[in-house]
């Protein structure tokens, strides 16, 4: 199914787009113009790698097929590439990367997958159309999630963990379940082979120790990693006992083989401990071979599959296995292929919980929205804040990073629990007469803010060698722009992407977006209590300039996105403001800072009423037509 995907000529676009930026790139890194300006182009060239191509690649296949943690590889690619064609003294923003974002982006995927294994144990208990079994759900969830290839492995990693050392609770088989660990040697045998490695660990690493420490540690920790494993194989014996259910014989080997027979596929079941001999259509299910015994042999009209280890695959006619109660498994088995409905699985009587979150009104989803939003965002930011200012920019710029990802994450998942998908989020296109509108209102404002500020005379003209050389200005406003658009854009989902449109359904159009523009201001008081755009009065900063300049930009970006429901029409202004703004500023300096503050509250303030009537006027038209 993937190779079909790949072939066709749409994902041949979605493959090659990304490539080609990738091979731009690459290009870019050997030519002179990388020489004139090695650290901005670094900059660049890792940004496009590690963050903007993988983006491309994602809004390229989120609405196909392709698992979108196939996003994956193209990172480590990225990452692989930037290794190779950036010289070691500009790497410093990919070393950043692999220390800081990677680890970040892992956890993620894991907590994605996580999220998606409860998510289909949840589907478990309301389809009821068969018994729960955590090895299946977690497979059938990574197969929608993962590619095809690398399921099974990650699948037999999770699933170690998991049987080794979260599921203790002792299983008790059900009519229709069947046990092979109790009586068998397998146990004994596992037990044995554990106490051993552990045995040997121990001796080769003091005598590894004495040759080469680093060898002796690498033994030693792979055979901790063996041990971890064969004691997940182990535990997984007793919680996946062979099972009689929907016309269907479900034979599993712990987590190291299993099988699913058709009962109408089978021509013989007997009992035997006869020695047989094995060939491409007669095998055991045990993966251990001649030290497993058998006494069970189950003979088929067609062969099927038996699925091993890692997901390797291999064909059957005749199976053999043991089985702890041989003559009630066969008897069970025979009654079933008479009688399928006598192992038919019957869901359970009680009621299952509906999600109180589909329950919820817009008013209350608001509330546990903001209220959950400021007490996270508040407790990281006045710890992280308060530990890195600004004059340690590397953590500075990490805890910003992560303080405005909070609004998105927390909105993500409360969207996904109350069933919406990412459209509901606002990803939608815009109309290009709005999105242009919100990227050029702020330099309007902007520009009657300085015109007002140059002629009181509270702030210099601008100093353009601050800019830099030609190279590095273009260099500034191409890469700045998009690291700025990266960094806000979890804002955007949040607040206007999940909550905006809730305040507006709850309290009214103008009502609910100066509640939401008074939230985002607050939200920001860790760094504005800082004094980060006014060091001489942060609580000026805090609790005026920054409450009005977020209503301010709140009601325009209403205005200006009304009826399109598009988060990007708030995430072009929001950027232009911050990073045209911001560039502005840095081009000059403040003589009075208090003047400087009460001048822009007063722009704000002009903004909010005019923009309030004429998002009133427009929303009240839109209502009438």
């Amino acid at each position: 199914m993937m190779r079909q995907a790949i072939n066709s000529p749409k994902n041949i676009v979605i493959f090659g787009i990304p490539l080609l930026i990738v091979g731009l790139m690459v290009f870019i890194s050997k030519t002179a113009l990388f020489q004139m300006s090695p650290d901005y182009l670094a900059l660049g060239i890792t940004v496009d790698l590690l963050l903007i191509v993988p983006l491309i690649y994602f809004l390229l296949i989120r609405k196909t097929s392709i698992p979108k943690t196939t996003i994956v590889p193209f990172l480590i690619l990225g990452i692989l590439i930037c290794s190779v064609i950036l010289p070691s003294e500009n790497q410093y923003y990919l070393t950043l990367f692999k220390v800081w974002i990677f680890p970040i982006l892992e956890l993620s995927i894991i907590s994605y997958a996580i999220y998606n294994v409860r998510k289909g144990i949840k589907s478990y208990n309301l389809k009821k159309e068969h018994s729960f079994d955590f090895f299946t759900t977690l497979k059938n969830t990574c197969y929608e999630i993962l590619p095809k290839k690398s399921v099974m492995p990650v699948v037999t990693e999770i699933a170690v963990f998991y049987y080794g050392f979260i599921n203790w609770k002792k299983r008790i088989p059900s009519k229709n379940e069947f046990t092979y660990h109790k009586n068998s040697t397998t146990i004994t045998l596992l037990i044995a082979v554990i106490f051993i490695v552990s045995i040997e660990t121990f001796v080769f690493h003091i005598l590894l120790i004495k040759w080469n420490y680093t060898v002796a540690w690498s033994f030693t920790l792979l055979s901790i990693y063996s041990g971890i494993q064969l004691f997940g194989f182990l535990k997984s014996l007793s919680k996946r006992p062979y099972k009689i259910e929907n016309g269907k014989l479900h034979l599993h080997y712990g987590i190291l083989s299993e099988a699913i027979i058709n009962l109408d596929e089978i021509e013989t079941i007997e009992i035997s401990s006869k020695d047989i001999e094995f060939n491409k259509e007669t095998r055991k299910l045990s993966p251990l071979g001649s030290l497993e015994s058998h006494n069970v042999v189950i003979k088929l009209k067609n062969k099927t599959i038996l699925n091993g280890v890692y997901g390797i695959k291999r064909e059957f006619k005749t199976l053999a296995f043991f089985v702890d109660e041989k003559i009630n498994f066969k008897q069970s088995v025979e009654t079933a292929i008479f009688n399928p409905d006598a192992f038919k699985f019957i869901s359970s009587t009680k009621t299952i919980k509906k999600n109180s979150e589909f329950e919820l009104t817009d008013k209350q989803k608001t509330i546990k929205y903001i209220g959950l939003v400021i007490a996270i965002s508040w407790i990281f930011g006045f710890i992280s804040f308060s530990l890195f200012n600004t004059k340690n920019e590397l953590s500075f710029t990490i805890s910003m990073l992560i303080f405005s990802s909070i609004p998105a994450l927390i909105g993500y998942i409360l969207n996904k629990r109350q069933g919406g998908n990412w459209k509901d989020l606002g990803f939608v296109k815009p109309k290009l007469k709005n999105a242009s509108n919100a990227f050029l209102a702020p330099f309007l404002y902007f520009g009657v803010i300085l015109t007002i500020q140059f002629t009181l005379g509270i702030r210099t003209y601008p100093d353009w060698e601050k800019l830099g050389t030609i190279h590095e200005l273009i260099l500034g406003l191409i890469l700045g722009y998009p690291l700025m658009l990266v960094l806000l854009l979890g804002e955007e989902i949040g607040w206007r992407g999940y909550l905006q449109e809730k305040l507006v359904n709850s309290f009214g159009g103008f009502k609910g977006v100066l509640i939401l523009g008074f939230t985002w201001g607050i939200w920001h008081l860790p760094i504005s209590l800082q004094g980060y755009n006014l060091p001489n009065h942060p609580i000026l900063e805090s609790f005026v300039t920054t409450p009005l300049m977020c209503i301010a930009l709140a009601l325009m970006i209403a205005y200006f996105g009304l009826n399109s429901k598009s988060i990007f029409i708030g995430l072009l202004l929001h950027t232009s403001n911050n990073h045209f703004g911001g560039t502005f500023l840095h081009l000059t300096e403040t003589k009075d800072e208090f003047i400087h503050a009460m001048v822009f509250s007063t722009i704000y303030v002009v903004i909010i009423v005019l923009f309030g009537i004429l998002y009133w006027k427009k929303q009240k038209r839109i209502t009438v037509e």
